[in-house]
């Protein structure tokens, strides 16, 4: 299958402690490794957001860039669901 270039923004809880912020974008890493490569991890850290989301003000903001087939980041999508306490947004768009 053809791949192609994707771009994520992840948007983490603020109460959520360093590791396990680590272990959810080496989670994501892995799993766009399983048939692509990640081009890029930025960090955007800690802000404001525009509304409350589940009544945080506040979270941790990541943007990746990657490529990889259809199929790995639609199974990505599935993988991100199940971490709703820890994830509050998350977009992957296709470049």
């Amino acid at each position: 299958m053809k791949k192609r270039k994707y771009e994520m923004m992840v948007i983490l809880n603020p109460d959520v402690d360093d590791q396990v912020r680590e272990d959810i974008i080496n989670l994501i890493k892995e799993k766009v490794e399983e048939d692509g490569t990640v081009e890029n991890v930025d960090e955007w850290g800690k802000r404001e957001m525009a509304y409350e989301i589940q009544h945080h003000k506040e979270a941790y903001y990541y943007v990746l860039n990657f490529e990889t087939t259809p199929e790995i980041a639609d199974s990505l999508k599935k993988i991100l669901n199940l971490r709703k306490k820890e994830i509050l947004r998350y977009m992957v768009i296709r470049k």
